[in-house]
Parts: C-alpha cells; structure tokens; sequence
C-alpha cells in the first residue's frame, strides 16, 4: 500500500470518526472494517466515474435529442440541428423550441453538439 493511500484513507477515517493506525488500517479488526468498507466506496466511485464519462459525448459529437426541456444552459456556443437538417449556432439555448412533440414541424430540434465556450 502507497503512502497515498494510506494518507487518503487517514483522512477519510478521520472525517467519518473511525479508527486508523499510523501504520496502516491493519492494526486491529474495526479498523480493517473501515478499511475495507473505504476500499469498496472508492471502488464504487471509480465504476460511477467510468459510466459517466463512458455516457459523456466526446467534444463536438451531436447528441440526439427527441423533445422534452431544454437540456443545456447559457453560456458555450451550441449548434443545433433543425428537422429540416438546417443548423444554427446559439449562445442562447432557451430561445429554441426544445420540447418538440416527435412531429413534423420543420423547426423541431433533432440534434445538439456544443461547439465552445464563450
């Protein structure tokens, strides 16, 4: 074990009020309690990252979008896509219609991809 994790794991026993030793959490059995309940949050934490950046769409990839609120704020520089494949560039999201009903109108976005910041 690195003296980073032990370090990490000092800090977070020490946050949650459980014992720790200076030499490692194998000092005594409460302590590889909270040791191994430590290791299976970090673990969970680590498999919850990896789904949100597998879901997250790489920079410029479009993102489909079926109606509904408005999912981004002011701000970056969006481009959308209309029914009609037109595209438009906006800092100001909020002024499109986003909760398209699946129809056909011709102004309905379809797609979104955020192009950069302001």
């Amino acid at each position: 074990m690195t003296d980073k994790v032990k370090e990490e794991f000092r800090v977070w026993a020490e946050s949650q009020g459980l014992p720790h030793t200076n030499t490692g959490p194998l000092g005594d059995a409460y302590a590889l309690g909270a040791w191994h309940g430590w290791q299976a949050s970090r673990q969970a934490i680590e498999v919850v990252e990896e789904k949100a950046l597998a879901t997250t769409p790489a920079a410029n990839d479009w993102i489909d979008w079926a109606g509904g609120d408005c999912p981004v704020a002011d701000g970056p520089i969006y481009e959308i896509m209309l029914r009609d494949r037109s595209q438009a560039d906006t800092r100001t999201p909020e002024d499109w219609r986003w909760s398209a009903g699946g129809g056909s109108g011709s102004s309905d976005i379809i797609k979104y991809r955020i192009k950069g910041d302001l």
